[in-house]
């Protein structure tokens, strides 16, 4: 990534580095300890893939939220963002197929992606599936016995037992039976069609090894089951690196697998740490204590940049990895009339500077968002292709389409229509990360400058009411919040639909939080998820893409800011997928030098 335009914002950073550095003794004691720990190194005078280093490589990984599980139930674990989650599956766990750069579905724990040419995904005239899975046969779970079909059949019967508290199902509520074969033949019943039917990824049907925990699961209540320690320090995975303890309030210790089925991690040992305030990871990733900060290590650009002027250009590397975007929600529930005028929408996008509010808000690590979907997806070059519009920076324009719309600035700076009402705009609620509440003052600002009669703060949910009121509160009451739109299985295009509109219907739950409502919309979205032919379906979501581009339900900012830190000497770090969510996808590849 190019740099960025400005650095104002690092002279004043560095300014601040006296005082930031009074922050290093809070974790004198813990890089003492390190220090102590084996040296990564290796041997120059010696080659070839059986060559063995002459200590043990330990790489240090460090995120701000602590692990209360490593995974549960074959699925994402509890403790840390989003981020985290998918990060320690990825370590510590594997499943049949992951997504490549592409978005497209690749074989992972399975021989082949089936399809309906090979003759592993069949269809039937009533819409009911037959998917059949071939288990690598080199796939082993950490203590050393053979994955197999049956795994993948236990660990449905798991996440589908309504005793346990099991949510965000998804497309596996529309699963009837789950069935081994043979020991590395799955067969996967549908109940409907399902575009996710050849792939089973993180949200897919978990592998949870039956010949260690089917007894403990029979003969345990819900609550022993779900605090067994089979999810914490004694979890047996199927991914590149083994647990070998978990301490509470300070990390995770793995050491590479011998027999992770696409060959033993380059690194020897893994230790995934915790640090709660991110000045103290800075201070621990400058002496040397910290090898990588991923995507879910908390880093905001402020921190990033805050390495970049300590290390220099030989230091190490920081970045972000893409993943949501970040948006400016409207709230169409509430706004006046004008929301309902596209050339209104068109002119308050066209009113706000992309570039300048990444480049001083986000020190220019993130791009702008021109649509709803990563750069690396194939849509976004197919919508550029097309000229699908954009509606960057213009306030010229901005101003003649306000007017079209009847809306023409008064002397006070506010827009009024002929019948001289102004544009009454909350925007936006106030945040603790005072990140978030730096974007929600400038985009209130841009607003301001248009001529919307901002009023900021939002007022949030008061003490003491029920979470359904809270999330009924949270609902009304604004004209604009700082949100994301999340490019990822389950979510995407959902996001859009009439049927995700929080309401009394649904207890105030759905991920169309703007309530925008578009028929052709909605027709669109349940064509595209009964279109098993990824090529025809493609063709569909682009016209979904175009639709929200000409829209504009929400407005496209940039992406949201994961910063990833990584000292120089750690090699093969990738820069992230985003249906993967993170940067650890391929951390076998990983090395020290």
């Amino acid at each position: 990534m190019g740099a960025p335009r400005h650095r104002k914002w690092e002279v004043g950073l560095v300014l601040k580095m006296c005082s930031f550095r009074r922050i290093i003794p809070l974790v004198g004691a813990a890089l003492l300890a390190l220090a102590c720990a084996p040296a990564a190194t290796t041997n120059p005078g010696i080659t070839g893939e059986a060559a063995k280093p002459a200590a043990p490589k330990t790489l240090i990984m460090a995120v701000q939220d602590e692990a209360t599980t490593v995974l549960l139930y074959g699925r994402l674990g509890e403790g840390g963002n989003t981020s985290a989650r998918y990060e320690r599956y990825q370590i510590f766990h594997a499943n049949l197929t992951i997504y490549d750069q592409q978005s497209n579905v690749v074989a992972y724990a399975a021989e082949k992606v089936p399809s309906i040419e090979n003759g592993d995904w069949k269809v039937s005239p009533d819409g009911t599936m037959e998917v059949t899975w071939h288990i690598r046969p080199d796939a082993y779970w950490h203590d050393g016995i053979p994955l197999a079909a049956e795994d993948f059949a236990f660990g449905f019967q798991v996440v589908t037992d309504k005793k346990l508290p099991v949510t965000g199902l998804g497309e596996l509520l529309k699963i009837s039976k789950v069935q081994a074969v043979d020991p590395h033949t799955l067969r996967v019943s549908w109940k409907e069609p399902s575009i996710y039917g050849n792939a089973n990824a993180i949200e897919g049907i978990p592998a949870i090894p039956k010949h260690a925990l089917e007894e403990t699961y029979l003969n345990s209540e819900a609550p022993a089951f779900a605090a067994s320690p089979a999810w914490r320090d004694e979890y047996i995975g199927l991914g590149p690196f083994k647990v070998t303890s978990l301490v509470i309030g300070s990390q995770i210790e793995a050491q590479a697998f011998d027999k992770f089925f696409l060959g033993r991690p380059k690194i020897d040992r893994l230790v995934y740490r915790w640090y709660p305030e991110p000045n103290v990871l800075v201070a621990a990733m400058l002496a040397g204590a910290v090898d990588v900060a991923p995507s879910a290590s908390g880093f905001k650009p402020e921190q990033l940049v805050q390495l970049r002027s300590q290390w220099g250009p030989d230091g190490g590397d920081v970045y972000t990895a893409e993943t949501d975007v970040r948006s400016m929600a409207l709230n169409w529930r509430e706004n006046g009339a004008w929301t309902r005028d596209v050339r209104f929408r068109q002119a308050m996008l066209q009113s706000m500077d992309r570039g300048q509010l990444t480049e001083d808000l986000q020190f220019g690590f993130v791009p702008i968002a021109e649509y709803f979907a990563g750069r690396q997806d194939p849509l976004y070059k197919l919508a550029e292709q097309r000229n699908v519009p954009k509606n960057l920076y213009d306030p010229a324009s901005a101003s003649r389409l306000f007017a079209e719309a009847g809306w023409t600035k008064g002397a006070d700076g506010l827009l009024r229509n002929a019948g001289g009402e102004t544009v009454p705009f909350p925007c936006c609620r106030r945040a603790a990360d005072s990140n978030n509440e730096r974007e929600a003052v400038a985009f209130g600002s841009y607003m301001k400058t248009a001529g919307l009669d901002v009023i900021y703060p939002v007022p949030g949910a008061p003490a003491g009411v029920s979470a359904l009121e809270t999330r009924k509160i949270q609902a009304l009451g604004w004209g604009g919040l700082v949100s994301n739109f999340r490019p990822a299985i389950g979510e995407n295009w959902a996001d859009f639909i009439s049927a995700q509109i929080p309401g009394d219907n649904n207890q105030w739950v759905g991920l169309n939080s703007i309530a925008w409502s578009n028929s052709t919309y909605d027709d669109l979205y349940t064509k595209a998820m009964g279109t098993l032919d990824p090529g025809q379906r493609q063709s569909i979501e682009l016209q979904l893409l175009t639709i929200a581009a000409n829209e504009i339900p929400m407005l496209p900012v940039y992406y949201t800011p994961n910063g990833v830190a990584v000292r120089k000497g750690v090699l093969n770090v990738g820069r992230g997928i985003v249906l993967n969510r993170g940067i650890i996808m391929g951390i076998q590849n990983w090395d020290l030098k």
